[in-house]
């Protein structure tokens, strides 16, 4: 027994099985249906005996030992030479018998044929014999049988080749096929396929890849091979009479409507069995909801139709059944594992019904399944993992069920699937990164389930999931941030509620739904924090968006004395204000809290210090507390009118003003010289009103123009200012900000247009530096000053203060001096984006102390020196991204392979970074991006890269010192979609077969390395390969053809491989994509474009570009080139030889340097030039001169001129 390491275990048989004395033939096969393979043994007498045989059956117990099944003993053959043939005659999944029974030896050779039905189970110990017909008894003939699938209709047929009277060549062919399970019937092949005086041999397979065994490669006496390709179904058809039901199809009809009630069916019209016979086809295309083809059953249509009890296992009799649809009844019990032999079915749906038990893993046996669909059941039990066969599903839904265990991986296999419903069931584990490769998914709903864990950051990257639509992963215990880099341009409802994420909401987000797509955002019953930007609220779920509290800052300690007043509110935080009450505990006598406003009044009757405890909640009933002292004291303090604080009112206006509020998208009223009502500026647009003082602005997006004015300093209740994404404010910052003692939130980015370089277009932004004022800030959360371009200078050292910063953003700008230490000492920092400014100097060591940071984010510096180790300390980093940082140097730490949760590492482009990568790179089991492109390193690649399960991106090119062979541990890799290695000249050794199991590789390039041995034919089972490149190497060998196959292939570049095939180099483009040849030298290489842009640039050969209806670009070379052009605009360089450019319509360039260029729409007319050529375009005929020629010979215009001789 294999131990699949290389190695055999001696199992040791019956005793009775040992052949002593005996002569037998050994046949293996499944008899028994459990997957293990069976072994039927034929036994022979002794030579001298009578040619007595019998026969026994060992069954496999899958652990070395097997079970004796005795057959019948009508089996017995005494006096018998008996051929058996094994297969599946009753489509049951068990193997079956087919006997040849033979006379003596003095006998007149004549043959009889019986077939023994396998009926061994656990419950059942025999085989069921059924006689063949007494047509088939073959007299006087010797004869060879083979068995196949021939219809592939999953039922083995018997193949009689018979031959006649000893002596003659003839032979003839018949077929017995088993449609019906229990009978055998006789159908004769066409008179000239009957291979008269032909066919000793004949040989079945699937010659021409269609997926039927109906290919006969038939071997003559004369040893002389012929191929044919037979429709045996049609002839199967031809033989049965069309108008009568078949008779399994009958008996399943029968078994479906007693087992379900049908006398109690809504709608029973025409189901009538009367009749022991099946019915006429006409009879039952009339019964509701059943309809035939040919003399088959194709499709049942029974939805709500008051079926109940059971489904018949002959339902799985059903051989041609393409659609079943019983949903909403009142069906129960288990699915039967029978509907896994429906091998035509597409559409299978039993949904809102009451069927019980688990799951038939048998159902992955559906190959040609589209849509499955069992939600709203009771089914139990995990979701079978062989579901992942089911190649061409596009719809999956097993929603609403009891399902349990963990969502399987294998399910990404379904590169079809286009909606995955799995919600409401009892899944627990993670979300499988794995589920990122769906790239035609456009609906994922695994809401209502008990899942844990974050998200992975491939669902939001538009390498992954690119056309999903609607993403739903709300109802359960994901935790976590929400991933900040969203980049899915296709998705319109993202529900990420009722979980327990925390963070804030990703700016991203903001702009998504300012795009326009983003339109449903479900974010409620999280723990986020912060607040809602203006463009998520206005989206349509706005009122889902609802979180619980929480405490923004610590209420700080007061004094009271009369007349005491202090808003509390501000210190409590719910991003969508959904605060309802507060309460609290503790207040000095003549103290009260108002329950609404969170405002603490009145005057306190005695002196002392007291602990307040202050308890907010919102209308879901969740609450969070804070506990802070007030100390009573005598003096008297004025009652706050109820008219907006005067120097508020003076701040807004110098805003309003300043900023060209009569040019904003909405406006204020600034009319008044005196103050308003504080309830009417509570009206106005982006401001928020507690009592009389302003807490919030946020005006992002609003056109406002011009510069800050400093009157804002006097706000000293404002808690967000948010002037984000507008289009002219510019100026300095004015120092008065660091006045604002309560501020959490300070966002003054400046426009973010995608379309435009942020960094050098003609908008106006902020300039000169960050006021070192900002650094009194001590509440202060969020620091966005990004996207300003003329923001300049260094990071003041005063922002060291800012013990509560959760985010600083200043990417973008044009910040320089050194990356301050003093970043390490905010303990609460999360994001800490420069990317884009003019930082120098090394990386502080101290920013390993930051243990809550996600995303460290440097990119395009200037920075040096080397990586400090002390970032392997960050254990929540999801992202660190130090590219382009060109004077950085020394080797990557190693321990950077404790960071855990780090889901992106870019390091390429820092040009000095040196040494090895270090093999702890391979313990970062969520890394989905690792690019090291274009520095120094030097070594192997390591092995422990293999184990980055979730990797989806490796790029190691440009490193040209780093030497050895491609890991074979890289095929592991079965998420990975970029694999680029190449210009790293030692790399050496040859392209691995492991790489064949890179399933969802769409980019690989290996170009300007040492690779040897040839081009592997794996490559062509690669199907989602779009670009793959291998120029520059010492490949050898011819290219495979399996490479034609790769229909998604839109680039493909083999430049300097010496191929030493018999042709050049052959290639199929796709019909959408725009396909690009870098040709092979000195080959004729061929391009088949179809409908994209297509680029054939050829070596010296003799090229052909067959463009279809794309824009088509055809370089020549040197020897005769021809460019079909199709309908689009083409341009052929002549560049060498004699070259035709077949224009057609569209505007076509023809550059000639050399003579014989011809041009043509129609080359069945003419091979001359005519104007008439060029049709429906702007043609060009461009004459460029070579010094090997001096004219060109002959141009004719249409008939009009006749030039012979052209100088050039």
């Amino acid at each position: 027994m294999s131990q699949g390491d290389g190695n055999f275990n001696p199992i040791t048989l019956p005793e009775d099985f040992a052949l002593k004395g005996d002569f037998a033939n050994l046949y293996i096969g499944d008899f028994n249906g459990d997957d293990r393979d069976d072994i039927f043994r034929q036994e022979k007498g002794s030579w001298d005996d009578d040619d007595r045989m019998t026969a026994h059956v060992l069954l496999s117990q899958g652990d070395g030992n097997f079970t004796r099944i005795p057959l019948p003993e009508s089996f017995e053959l005494k006096g018998d030479l008996t051929n058996l043939y094994i297969g599946d005659f009753n489509g049951d999944d068990r193997d079956d018998v087919l006997r040849q029974k033979k006379g003596g030896w003095d006998d007149d050779d004549s043959l009889t044929a019986q077939v023994l039905l396998s009926e061994l189970s656990e419950d059942n110990d025999s085989f069921t014999r059924i006689p063949l017909p007494e047509s088939f008894e073959l007299s006087g003939d010797l004869t060879n049988l083979y068995v196949e699938d021939l219809n592939g209709d999953g039922l083995d047929e018997i193949l009689v080749q018979k031959k006649h009277p000893r002596g003659e060549r003839s032979r003839t062919l018949r077929i017995l096929g088993s449609d019906d399970k229990e009978n055998f019937t006789e159908y004769l092949l066409p008179s000239a396929l009957q291979f008269n005086g032909d066919g000793r041999k004949l040989y079945i397979a699937d010659y021409d890849g269609n997926g039927f065994n109906n290919d006969l490669l038939v071997q003559s006496f004369a040893n002389e091979a012929r191929l044919y390709s037979i429709d045996f179904q049609s002839i199967f058809d031809a033989s049965v009479d069309q108008s009568i039901l078949n008779a399994g199809d009958y008996a399943a009809l029968k078994a479906l409507h007693a087992s379900t009630n049908g006398k109690r069916w809504k709608n029973k019209t025409g189901w009538d069995f009367d009749s022991e016979t099946p019915p006429s086809v006409d009879a039952v295309n009339g019964w509701f909801g059943v309809t035939v083809v040919g003399n088959r059953v194709t499709a049942i249509d029974l939805p709500s139709n008051s079926l109940s009890g059971t489904l018949p296992s002959e339902l799985g009799d059903l051989g041609k059944l393409r659609e079943l649809d019983l949903s909403e009844n009142s069906l129960s019990n288990a699915i039967p594992s029978e509907l896994g032999s429906l091998g035509n079915l597409q559409q299978l749906d039993l949904s809102e019904n009451s069927l019980s038990n688990a799951i038939p893993s048998e159902l992955a046996s559906l190959g040609n399944l589209l849509s499955l669909d069992l939600s709203e059941n009771d089914l139990t039990g995990a979701i079978p993992s062989e579901l992942g066969d089911l190649g061409n599903l596009q719809d999956l839904d097993l929603s609403e069920n009891d399902l349990n265990g963990t969502l399987p991986p294998e399910l990404s296999s379904l590169g079809n699937l286009q909606e995955l419903h799995l919600d409401n069931n009892h899944v627990t584990g993670t979300l499988p990164s794995e589920y990122g490769s769906l790239n035609n998914l456009q609906e994922l709903y695994l809401n209502g389930n008990s899942l844990t864990g974050t998200i992975p950051l491939k669902y939001f990257s538009f390498r992954n999931l690119r056309n999903v639509q609607t993403l739903d992963l709300s109802n359960n215990s994901l935790t976590g941030t929400i991933p900040h880099r969203y980049t899915q341009v296709k998705l319109v409802n993202l529900d990420l509620s009722n979980n327990s994420l925390t963070g804030t909401i990703p700016l991203v987000y903001s702009l998504a739904a300012n795009n326009g797509v983003l339109s449903n955002l479900d974010l409620s019953n999280n723990r986020l924090r912060g607040t809602i930007p203006d463009s998520v609220k206005a989206l349509s779920t706005n009122e889902q968006l609802e979180n619980p509290p929480y405490v923004k800052t610590q209420i700080p300690d007061v004094e009271a004395g009369e007349n005491f007043s202090k808003d509390v509110s501000t210190y409590f935080g719910d991003i969508n204000d959904n605060i309802t009450s507060y309460s609290a505990e503790g207040l000095p006598d003549g103290l009260t809290i108002d329950s609404s406003s969170g405002a603490i009044g009145g005057t306190p009757t005695a002196e002392g210090s007291f602990t307040v405890t202050v308890t907010a909640s919102d209308d879901a009933g969740n609450k969070v507390s804070d506990e802070f002292n007030i100390d009573v004291r005598s003096t008297s303090e004025a009652a706050e009118d109820e008219v907006l604080n005067a120097n508020d009112y003076a701040a807004l206006k110098a805003l309003y003003h300043s900023m060209n509020g009569d040019s904003w998208q909405t406006k204020w009223d600034v009319s008044s010289e005196t103050p308003p009502k504080a309830n009417e500026v509570s009206d106005w647009h982006g401001v928020t009103v507690v009592g009389s003082r302003v807490t919030k602005i946020e005006l992002l997006d609003n056109s406002l123009s011009g510069t800050l004015p400093s009157e804002l300093g006097n706000l000293s209740n404002l808690q967000v200012l948010n002037l984000n994404d507008n289009l002219d404010i510019y100026g300095t910052i004015p120092s008065e900000l660091g006045l604002l003692g309560n501020l959490q939130e300070l966002e003054l980015s400046g426009h973010t247009n995608e379309n435009r370089d942020r960094r050098y277009g003609d908008l106006k932004h902020l300039s000169g530096t960050i006021p070192s004022e900002l650094g009194s800030l001590s509440n202060l959360q969020v620091l966005d000053l990004s996207h300003n371009r003329h923001l300049s200078g260094t990071i003041p050292s005063e922002l060291g203060s800012l013990s509560n910063l959760q985010v600083l953003d200043l990417e973008w700008n044009e910040m320089g001096g050194t990356l301050p230490s003093f970043l390490g000492s905010l303990g609460n920092l999360q994001e800490l984006d420069m990317q884009v400014n003019n930082l120098s100097g090394t990386l502080p060591s101290e920013l390993g102390s930051l243990s809550n940071l996600q995303v460290l984010d440097l990119e395009r510096n200037f920075m040096s020196g080397t990586i400090p180790s002390e970032l392997g300390s960050l254990s929540n980093l999801q992202v660190l991204d130090l590219y382009r940082n060109w004077d950085m140097s020394g080797t990557i730490p190693s321990e950077l392979g404790s960071l855990s949760n780090l889901q992106v590492l870019e390091l390429y482009q820092t040009k000095s970074l040196s040494g090895t990568i270090p093999s702890e790179l391979g313990f970062l089991s969520n890394l989905q991006e690792l690019d090291l492109s274009q520095n120094s390193l030097s070594g192997t690649i390591p092995s422990e890269l293999g184990s980055l399960g979730n990797l989806q991106v490796l790029d190691l090119s440009y490193n040209r010192m780093m030497s050895g062979t491609i890991p074979s541990e890289l095929g592991s890799l079965g998420n990975l979609q970029v694999l680029d290695l190449s210009y790293n000249e030692s790399l050496s050794g040859t392209i691995p077969s492991e790489l064949g199991s890179l399933s969802n590789l769409q980019n690989l390039d290996l170009r300007g390395n040492s690779l040897s041995g040839t081009i592997p034919s794996f490559l062509g089972s690669l199907g989602n390969l779009q670009n793959l490149e291998m120029d520059q190497n010492d490949l050898s060998g011819t290219l495979p053809s399996e490479l034609i196959e790769l229909s998604n292939l839109e680039a493909i570049s083999l430049e300097r491989y010496d191929s030493s095939g018999t042709r050049g180099t052959e290639f199929h483009g796709g019909a959408k994509d725009n396909d690009f040849w870098s040709s092979l030298e000195k080959r004729n290489d061929l391009l088949y474009g179809n409908g994209g842009n297509d680029n054939l640039d050829s070596g010296p050969g003799e090229d052909t570009l067959y463009g279809g209806s794309g824009n088509d670009y055809l370089h020549g070379g040197s020897e005769n080139d021809t460019l079909y052009g199709g309908n689009g605009d083409d341009i052929l360089d002549g560049n060498g030889g004699s070259n035709m450019l077949y224009g057609n319509e569209g505007a076509d360039i023809f550059n000639l340097q050399v003579a014989h260029d011809d041009t043509t729409k129609d080359p069945r007319f003419d091979h001359h030039t005519t104007i008439g050529d060029f049709e429906n375009g702007a043609d060009k005929i461009k004459l460029i001169a070579n010094l090997s020629f001096s004219k060109l010979y002959r141009i004719r215009l249409d008939g009009q001129f006749d030039c012979h001789s052209v100088p050039l």
